[in-house]
């Protein structure tokens, strides 16, 4: 990551750092890269549907589907929740709920920001 934007890498070290740390006050043995990267599994699924309207916000954010598979789903998932914390201040806490014996986490995620350029003056 480092190799394509080094920028990006700070940013994301930052965000994990700063969950991990607050993750910590709740949990003094919590270990955020033992509990999400030693907790990844090989499959990875996103689905995308059409967009539901016409709207430039209904184009830009079609319903999505995010699905990760761990051997361990209960210590990832508490790591992805104690990572959300930083977007949850705005979305509010992730909601989980049972669906045929899995527990089934969702927030919503941020619109991407679309920015018209402006006239040169």
């Amino acid at each position: 990551m480092a190799d394509i934007s080094p920028s990006a890498l700070g940013v994301v070290d930052f965000m994990l750092k700063s969950a991990e740390a607050a993750a910590k006050e709740k949990d003094p043995n919590f270990d955020l890269n033992k509990s999400l990267f030693g907790n990844l599994g090989d499959d990875i699924i996103t689905y995308e549907k059409n967009p539901v309207g016409g709207s430039l916000a209904e184009l830009n954010s079609p319903p999505s589907i995010f699905l990760l598979g761990s051997p361990n789903p209960e210590q990832i998932a508490g790591a992805l929740k104690h990572i959300l914390v930083l977007y949850a201040k705005s979305a509010g806490t992730p909601a989980d709920r049972e669906f045929l014996g899995h527990k089934i986490y969702s927030i919503p995620l941020p619109s991407p920001v679309i920015q018209t350029p402006r006239p040169a003056i």
